[in-house]
C-alpha cells in the first residue's frame, strides 16, 4: 500500500485536476502527455476504438497487459491506470476484461452466438 501512496504523490497538477473532475485516469494522463487517442493506440498497439472504450469505462477497464503498456507509454504509475481490484465485483469485471481480444478490447463471442 505504501508504494501506491508514494506514487500518488507524483501526480502532475493537471492530471489531478482531471481526475477530480471525474475523468478516467487513462484520459487524464493521455491529455497530460499531449497525445490523441489515435496516437496512443498506435504506440500501444491497439485500436483507437479500444482506447475510447477504456477511457469511457471505470478506472481499470481493459486487459491488464494493455493497461500496463498504456501506463508505460504515458509515463504514469500503473497503480493509477490499473489499481488492484478490491471487491468481488471488481475482480469479476477484471476477469471478463482479461478475456477480451488484445487488439480491440472487445469481448470474445462464443462461436454459437455468431451468425
Amino acid at each position: 500500500m505504501a508504494k501506491i501512496e508514494e506514487e500518488a504523490m507524483n501526480i502532475p497538477d493537471d492530471v489531478e485536476q482531471h481526475l477530480n473532475l471525474g475523468l478516467n485516469p487513462v484520459a487524464a494522463w493521455r491529455r497530460h502527455a499531449g497525445l490523441t487517442q489515435a496516437v496512443l493506440a498506435d504506440k500501444v498497439g491497439i485500436t483507437q476504438a479500444a482506447i475510447a472504450r477504456i477511457e469511457s469505462g471505470p478506472t481499470g477497464t481493459g486487459r491488464d497487459d494493455t493497461l500496463t503498456r498504456i501506463a508505460k507509454v504515458l509515463g504514469a504509475p500503473l497503480a493509477h491506470i490499473n489499481p488492484p481490484a478490491k471487491t468481488p465485483a471488481e475482480r469479476i469485471r477484471k476477469a471478463i476484461d482479461n478475456s477480451a481480444d488484445a487488439k480491440t478490447e472487445r469481448l470474445f463471442q462464443p462461436a454459437s452466438s455468431r451468425r
